[in-house]
């Protein structure tokens, strides 16, 4: 029998209860109720392909930079380059377990629904506990090995020359796979310890508050670090003077590492080893720790928690309310927002996807901004073209972010049958129900971004231009929606969802184009003719048509049928010939 249908035949057997919890819950994390198992494989094989392929890449790029430094007289500067590369290869690993990590937050310990529905069966506590360890440890393992499998080989294959010693061979090759797997399961125990802690410490209605918010901010901190990753390659000079700082580096513990595997026996790296060696051990032990030591309180927190309390109206609540007074008028209307907005406050995975998109929007947008905005302060004096124009962009790059996750959040359902109440409507309240989409975007997606950047324009503008920029801006982000929902025939959180649906390039192209021409273009022709007259004259002629463009809309959603469930494209497509 083949090797591979032996596997296949061992994985269909049953092999006791641990293991099949394990797989239990594997399978739980890569699947969705609302989504075949097909399309998670070939989402799943496309992540996996793509981080494969990462690797392979970024070692073609730097065949000129190593054909260069071997032929070089003395070796100093390779050395130092090759540090930085391979410090490079370990922040990489680290920042992509800790982003595989924080996604999947909510499945490193057992929830609520695993207590119910594994109680009746005949297994431990620990045994779930272990085995919910085990699927979130197997998926970052799989992940990290994905990633550098690749570059342990190749890496180690091209930087192999008569500076480097020992040259290509086991040891190198291993040292490489050995400091990239240790550096991201270094990330994947720190942020285990760390809900672990805040889990056990925190009362539970608060953690379960503060758990998408921290959630999201560790996923900021892991996007903002990435343009600094990109920039270790060029630390070769910092590397040489061997700095004090490295010390309080997590990376660069993990490059001592590197080294003595390598048989340097220098005190800089073996010092910077000893800490990788102690903080991989605190790491793991604090994770055991609270992780297990604490499973049968948690277990007892989880099953006595209390649904959210009825009584009283929350902020939440009174502020819908006020919301809908004022700008949703239509009863169909208030009840698609009432459900959209319940929706989004009850769903975790809902507020954490516009959380995240909301964290890579300031990631986007300030980096550029906040130095100059800090220099200014201590100086005073002009602002340069250059700084008004990443000034002007920040609510223009915020806006455009959230508006779009917002569409795409809306498009993930909530429940399988979530919008069978709307079916009922949709033959005489059609248009009703699909401007619910309109005002949603509008209250949660351009209102937030003009008043969190109303103190960043009056710093920089001035009043007088700070809200004739707002005003134009406002109606960009205006313009932006209608071209979101010129299609759009969905009620949010209501029709099934197929993932690929759209080219991945035509949509990087789309994107590419917004962010990367359209907001730059925009920024400046502002920042120079900066002029209320003009930036008014300018809104209101966009304002124009804005309202031509929304009143073609509404008479298109009048008579287009309501979308709730999407299709699979077919594989093959029919030619359709029609006869002459």
């Amino acid at each position: 029998m083949p090797a591979r249908e032996k596997v296949r035949s061992w994985l269909a057997e049953t092999h006791g209860p641990q293991l099949e919890l394990v797989r239990h819950f594997l399978s739980e994390q890569l699947a969705n109720d609302l989504v075949s198992s097909d399309q998670v494989r070939r989402l799943v094989i496309t992540v996996l392909a793509v981080l494969g392929c990462v690797g392979p890449l970024i070692v073609r790029l730097y065949r000129p930079k190593y054909t260069y430094l071997q032929g070089l007289d003395s070796g100093d500067l390779y050395l130092a380059a090759v540090r930085a590369d391979r410090l490079f290869f370990i922040s990489l690993s680290m920042i992509v377990a800790g982003l595989v990590t924080v996604i999947q937050w909510q499945g490193l310990f057992p929830s609520r629904q695993d207590y119910l529905a594994l109680k009746p069966l005949p297994v431990r506590l620990y045994q779930v506990f272990v085995a919910r360890f085990l699927s979130s440890f197997a998926i970052v393992v799989i992940v990290i090995a994905v990633l550098n499998i690749a570059t342990s080989l190749l890496f180690p294959l091209l930087t192999s020359g008569r500076w480097q010693l020992p040259s290509f061979g086991v040891r190198y090759i291993l040292a490489h796979a050995m400091a990239t797997l240790c550096a991201g399961l270094f990330a994947f125990f720190a942020i285990g310890t760390l809900q672990g802690v805040l889990m056990n410490i925190l009362p539970t209605r608060m953690f379960e508050r503060l758990s998408v918010l921290i959630q999201a901010l560790l996923a900021m901190a892991f996007l903002a670090s990435v343009p600094y990753v990109l920039d270790i390659p060029n630390w070769h000079a910092t590397i040489a003077a061997r700095p004090r700082w490295m010390s309080l580096f997590p990376p660069a513990w993990f490059l001592g590492l590197y080294e003595t595997l390598q048989g340097a026996q220098d005190s800089y790296f073996l010092h910077l080893r000893e800490i990788a060696v102690m903080g991989m051990s605190a790491a793991l032990l604090l994770t055991l720790a609270t992780y297990f030591a604490c499973y049968d309180r948690h277990a007892s927190r989880v099953l006595e928690q209390a649904l959210p309390r009825s009584s009283g109206s929350s902020l939440v609540e009174r502020s819908a309310s006020t919301l809908l007074r004022r700008f949703v008028n239509q009863p169909p209307e208030q009840a698609a927002f009432v459900f959209a907005i319940q929706t989004l406050r009850r769903s975790r995975q809902h507020r954490f996807a516009i959380s995240f998109c909301v964290a890579l929007a300031l990631v986007l947008a300030l980096p550029a901004v906040v130095p100059s905005m800090v220099a200014h302060f201590r100086s005073g004096g002009s602002w340069s073209v250059w700084e008004l124009e990443s000034i002007l962009a920040v609510p223009l790059v915020i806006g455009a972010v959230v508006i779009s996750a917002l569409c795409y959040v809306f498009q993930l359902p909530s429940e399988a049958q979530a919008g069978w109440v709307f079916r009922m409507a949709e033959s005489t309240a059609r248009r009703d129900l699909l401007a619910s989409v309109e005002s949603l975007l509008i209250v949660c997606g351009l209102v937030p971004v003009l008043l969190l950047t109303v103190p960043l324009e009056v710093f920089a503008l001035g009043w007088i231009l700070a809200f004739a920029h707002l005003e134009l801006v406002a109606v960009l982000m205006l313009l932006l929606i209608e071209a979101r929902l010129a299609e759009w025939h969905k009620i949010p959180f209501t029709c099934s969802y197929v993932p690929g649906r759209r080219n991945f390039w035509q949509t990087m192209g789309i994107y590419l184009l917004l962010f990367a021409i359209l907001i730059p273009a925009i920024t400046f022709f502002e920042a120079r003719l900066l002029r209320p007259l003009v930036l008014l004259a300018s809104t209101a002629a966009l304002s124009g048509l804005y309202f031509s463009l929304r009143a073609t809309r509404q008479t298109h959603w009048a008579i287009v049928p309501l979308l709730f469930d999407e299709s699979d494209e077919p594989l093959v497509g029919g030619v359709r010939l029609t006869p002459e």
